[in-house]
């Protein structure tokens, strides 16, 4: 399975949503394709080595591509290396909970168009919980939403 998530404003977000993805599906995957605007370089570094560490406690191995867009303004780019990675013939999952809105919002378009797997976004209640690892947030406050079928994947 590809897994393709995001580097937005946060990167508790990322680690968080994959902690999540992992904890409450059946995802194992074999690539990790991180997507990020250049600016956002170091936030990237932080958010890879949290997979890398979540990868590591669930004993799974996977590759890890960055995709850089050097170009601020370009919107579309992010869903352009979406329609990419689906069309090698694996499965993919897009996790936009990390995502800048028109980031996600491109990608969702392209993925859907493309059959993905699911679109996975973690929801918390609140910001004040929102930059703390994932399994020291409460589970109540907390939901892990498959956006395509609209499935609630969080028994809080």
């Amino acid at each position: 399975m590809r897994y393709i998530t995001y580097v937005g404003r946060s990167d508790w977000a990322v680690v968080n949503s994959f902690w999540a993805a992992l904890f409450h599906t059946d995802i194992t995957p074999e690539d990790i394709h991180v997507i990020y605007k250049k600016h956002d370089k170091e936030m990237a570094v932080k958010s890879i080595e949290g997979i890398k560490t979540i990868l590591e406690i669930k004993d799974i191995e996977a590759e890890i591509d960055e995709y850089v867009i050097e170009d601020e303004f370009d919107v579309m780019k992010a869903a352009e290396h979406v329609e990419e990675i689906c069309e090698e013939d694996h499965p993919v999952v897009l996790d936009i909970t990390p995502a800048r809105k028109a980031m996600a919002s491109g990608s969702v378009i392209e993925g859907v168009k493309m059959e993905v797997e699911g679109v996975l976004y973690l929801y918390i209640d609140s910001v004040e919980n929102a930059d703390r690892p994932y399994l020291d947030i409460p589970l109540p406050r907390q939901d892990v939403v498959e956006m395509i079928g609209g499935d609630h994947l969080v028994e809080g």
